[in-house]
């Protein structure tokens, strides 16, 4: 008699603790509602072919649909393939070759192409959708550029270091280099969770038609170091990954003309 009232109660303990260990799939829609469910068949269809890689704690595919998995195990799905959340992929082109052992001013092959955009489908964060575009009116410095009335603007991530002047060769061939994406041009800001640094400047991730991220751009070209500062971090990973790439590429700032890369920095 006690075994028959003990049995339903473990079965209904059981039942319940399988459901509390269930995993969960999570989303949001494109009006920024989060869904959740316990059930690979309400998963939505765009997501559907990434549950094949679901074995892996994170996955995107080419296409800019992915999936993280947080620290129960629940899969949250994300999308970055819309305007609003895309990483910006590099383009080939004839201004530079980025990748380790090439120069600048060679195109990039279509080997280094697809590696450099997996690179960056690879960082998992979303930016801020507000999206403004503004005209570049002069190149200050490496990482400062001013915009109507007079506002200067920064980029959101990276710093030419200090300890390289005006005058040297590499301060110049960066501003010239973005004169020759930029000046005169107009260009998309996005804005991170702080707008203004200290010295009143417009801090943001700066777009230059729909293919390059130019924040990413210098600092994988070597024009700059990576400065991650909360609470602007939406890109620490991707920022991290190409300055190490640079640094072992010995590229820009971190040629061995200029010796940063044996200070540590």
């Amino acid at each position: 008699m006690k075994l028959k009232r003990i049995l339903p109660v473990v079965l209904v303990a059981l039942l319940i603790s399988q459901a509390a260990l269930a995993v969960m799939y999570i989303w949001k829609d494109g009006d920024g509602s989060t869904h959740a469910t316990d059930r690979r068949s309400e998963v939505p269809r765009r997501y559907q072919a990434l549950l094949r890689h679901i074995e892996r704690d994170r996955y995107v595919s080419a296409e800019g649909l992915g999936f993280e998995k947080d620290s129960k195990g629940n899969v949250r799905f994300f999308d970055h393939s819309s305007p609003a959340k895309v990483i910006t992929k590099q383009q080939p082109n004839q201004n530079r070759n980025v990748m380790r052992g090439a120069t600048p001013g060679k195109p990039l092959t279509e080997e280094q192409y697809h590696r450099i955009r997996r690179a960056y489908l690879e960082w998992g964060g979303e930016p801020v959708p507000n999206v403004k575009e503004v005209k570049v009116y002069r190149i200050i410095s490496p990482d400062t550029f001013q915009i109507k009335d007079r506002q200067k603007v920064t980029y959101i991530g990276l710093e030419f270091p200090s300890e390289l002047p005006p005058n040297s060769d590499i301060f110049k061939e960066a501003v010239e280099y973005q004169k020759k994406i930029m000046e005169g041009k107009y260009v998309k800001l996005i804005h991170g969770k702080k707008r203004y640094d200290g010295k009143g400047r417009l801090m943001a991730y700066v777009y230059v038609g729909k293919d390059m991220f130019v924040n990413a751009d210098l600092i994988m070209n070597g024009y700059a170091k990576a400065n991650i500062r909360k609470p602007n971090t939406d890109y620490k990973l991707l920022f991290t990954r190409l300055e190490n790439f640079a640094r072992k590429s010995m590229l820009g700032i971190w040629s061995s003309k200029y010796s940063l890369h044996t200070r540590g920095q």
